[in-house]
């Protein structure tokens, strides 16, 4: 292998370019997944909306909403829309940190409107109800209701979004109302609530903000724009990963064919001054072998290389349960040095793969460094264990927890 990685080290400018590409691709291959989930949950469960922000609003959505914040919030909401035709549409000029701080203040009074919408879609004909019932609801979701459980027996529709609206607008206008007194009944509802009941109704703010663009008639056009905009991003990125592969097979194979090349040079140049007595040692047969089976297995180990080992840790795949065995059932190596080898293959795997999720964002950081020191302790303690332990003894343990996997992996494949 050393004398393999000495020929790759005359390439050495080829091989950066294939190693940075491998980042490419594994960027490529470990967001696809991530692509796919926002297709499915964000596109077709929520009808492509993102945000408990609207892009667009009615006035009468957005006086609404406006009465359910503090009067600072109100503000800051109203002033984040400008007029376009018959609809207010959302400032794109507003920062990160204001766009935040209004999906935040948004978000309660859309989780109200939302309860106060379907309470009107459910209540009997002939009946009215003023716009708070939405209030009243969110109070009974931490006393008495379970929103897990329980179906309602008819959707709301833009029509009592409508309906709502009206009534908010109306009661605005009563003697008496006080945005102070909405607030504290607001906040003593949410303080009833806990964790996981704040989080099942956060949902429902998406479902206000859809009723609002169904009312508008721009639902499906909503819909259709992120499933377009994010199926496109997905198929560029499907596009880059394609193209990087190739070019990535297509600089390995030339590499490979370039060591080829020189080591039949060199064997050839060598061979040509051997003595009679030298090729009749060696045989005339074996030093064809030598130039061609031979040569070719070390440019097949040299694309192996370069196109799978060097990309595997990358996307940090493998792990002890996958070398070891390798190791000792494969290429015969002794438990404890195939032990201290794959010790070391995981260091070299993790150092390299922990950048391509990190700048995905997939590492918890918190759960992971509480975890590592736990395996910087247990490898210790393993190490020392495996010195103690005789050879044979470890091929069982292992051979032990391979059935084990096995029969793990058969059981769920059925289970499934």
């Amino acid at each position: 292998m050393t004398k393999i990685f000495k020929q790759l080290a005359r390439h050495w400018a080829v091989c950066l370019v294939v190693f940075a590409l491998l980042f490419v691709q594994a960027y490529c291959d470990l967001s696809l997944p991530d692509y796919t989930s926002k297709i499915v949950d964000t596109g077709i469960q929520q009808g492509g909306i993102e945000s408990p922000l609207p892009d667009t609003v009615r006035q009468s959505a957005l006086d609404a909403l406006s009465l359910l914040m503090r009067e600072e919030d109100a503000a800051a909401f109203q002033n984040a829309y400008t007029a376009d035709g018959d609809v207010l549409r959302l400032r794109t000029d507003l920062t990160a940190d204001e766009r935040t701080a209004l999906e935040e203040a948004v978000t309660t009074p859309d989780i109200v409107l939302y309860l106060a919408a379907a309470q009107a879609a459910n209540t009997p004909a002939g009946q009215t109800g003023m716009g708070m019932t939405g209030l009243a609801d969110l109070q009974a979701s931490g006393a008495d209701r379970n929103p897990d459980t329980e179906t309602e027996t008819v959707a709301p529709t833009a029509k009592d979004l409508d309906t709502v609206c009206g009534q908010f607008a109306a009661m605005s206008q009563m003697p008496g109302f006080r945005r102070d007194a909405v607030q504290q009944q607001l906040t003593g509802a949410i303080g009833q609530l806990d964790d996981t009941v704040v989080e099942n109704l956060k949902s429902q703010a998406l479902l206000l903000v859809g009723l609002e663009y169904e009312a508008q008639g721009i639902a499906h056009a909503v819909q259709m724009h992120y499933l377009y905009k994010v199926g496109g991003q997905m198929l560029a990125l499907t596009l880059l990963m394609v193209a990087v592969s190739i070019a990535v097979g297509f600089l390995a194979s030339r590499v490979s064919a370039a060591i080829g090349r020189d080591l039949r040079r060199e064997t050839f140049s060598s061979v040509i001054h051997f003595s009679n007595a030298e090729i009749e040692n060696f045989s005339t047969a074996s030093l064809i072998t030598r130039t061609t089976n031979d040569i070719q297995q070390v440019q097949f180990v040299c694309v192996m290389l370069l196109r799978m080992v060097a990309y595997a840790p990358i996307l940090g795949i493998g792990g002890g349960v996958v070398h070891v065995p390798m190791m000792v059932f494969l290429l015969g190596f002794p438990p404890l040095v195939a032990v201290a080898t794959s010790t070391f293959v995981l260091m070299v795997s993790a150092a390299i793969g922990v950048v391509g999720h990190a700048l995905l964002a997939h590492i918890v950081w918190a759960p992971a460094v509480a975890v590592g020191c736990g395996a910087i302790v247990g490898a210790q303690l393993g190490a020392r264990l495996a010195r103690k332990s005789k050879p044979r003894l470890i091929v069982i343990l292992l051979s032990c927890v391979m059935v084990a996997l096995g029969c793990q992996l058969v059981w769920r494949g059925f289970s499934l």
